[in-house]
């Protein structure tokens, strides 16, 4: 069996390291790349051959080839147009080409894409909600995430065509909601301040998404120190006999060990950013985790006492 495996391992090692640090660590910590990426960077460079072509054009309508800006939505492309003056009049499917067909008609209305997105999220049940984020692409990411942030929601770490939203109750209905006075009240009366302020509320979730940050890192570090055990490994796995190869079984050993402490340490610093995120922010996460509890279960719609506010 070694006999067949000693001459692949020149192979499996450099192959192993290049799935896991290019396409395992970064999936797995959301780390943008490979197809993600490339899209990404696609629909930028499209986004500008349309706006180029649309300082070039002169005349009364203007055919687009959808085959040149296949990763806009057709509705991005309209946004993008829109505010010069087109509007979509047509599509063109002949031949193997898809045109879409826009005509200059500055006085036609035009519901813009911030419009849209208020009502689409003023239309929606429940408590989460997934839309196309595409379809608002004109907005840009941080016009987008004001919007949905105003209409009562969250919005997800990441843009995308699935993008997942969360009903803002901390911010919108849980400060009216009676039921959660009592768990309010004594908070305040323990830590000076009411869990449901929102100026306390977004500081906490600045708070999160640092300790997250740190994490992720940490965890990424830990990941790849991890990973490099896997070449030392094959290539111990694959010797014929680990008692005449000593030069290997040094080698292998000093580099697991080496690893072992450094895995090690950025455990502890994971450990000790745990213990520093549960003093900075642990009582108000866990507050907030009982009040929207007690929220679901005794939904109303009147208003709920915020010592915080009753002396001012």
């Amino acid at each position: 069996m070694a006999d067949v495996v000693q001459p692949l391992v020149p192979i499996l090692g450099p192959l192993t390291l290049v799935f896991v640090f290019v396409g395992g660590v970064p999936a797995l910590f959301g780390i943008r790349n490979g197809y993600v990426g490339s899209a990404r960077r696609r629909r930028q460079k499209q986004e500008g051959a349309l706006e180029q072509l649309l300082r070039t054009h002169s005349g009364g309508a203007l055919p687009i080839d959808w085959m040149h800006f296949a990763d806009l939505p057709k509705q991005h492309i309209q946004d993008v147009l829109a505010p010069t003056g087109w509007r979509y009049s047509h599509e063109d499917i002949s031949n193997g080409e898809w045109w879409l067909v826009f005509t200059y008609s500055p006085h036609t209305p035009y519901t813009g894409p911030a419009e849209r997105l208020i009502r689409e999220l003023a239309a929606a049940d429940g408590d989460t909600y997934k839309m196309d984020a595409f379809r608002y692409g004109a907005l840009g990411a941080d016009e987008f995430r004001r919007i949905v942030q105003e209409a009562g929601w969250r919005p997800g770490f990441r843009i995308t065509d699935e993008t997942p939203l969360k009903r803002d109750l901390e911010l919108t209905e849980m400060p009216r909601n009676p039921a959660l006075a009592p768990l309010v009240n004594e908070y305040y009366n323990k830590h000076g301040y009411s869990p449901l302020d929102p100026e306390r509320i977004l500081h906490m979730r600045a708070r999160q998404q640092h300790w997250g940050r740190k994490s992720t890192g940490c965890l990424g570090i830990l990941a790849c120190l991890a990973c490099l055990v896997l070449g030392p490994l094959i290539l111990a796995l694959s010797m014929s006999d680990l008692a005449r190869d000593s030069a290997e079984v040094i080698t292998f050993w000093v580099g697991s060990g080496i690893t072992a402490i450094a895995v090690a340490l950025i455990g502890y610093e994971i450990w000790i950013s745990y213990v520093q995120r549960g003093r900075d922010i642990g009582p108000h996460e866990k507050i907030l985790k009982e009040l929207t509890k007690l929220h679901k279960e005794t939904r109303r719609g009147s208003g709920v006492a915020d010592p915080s506010r009753q002396g001012r």
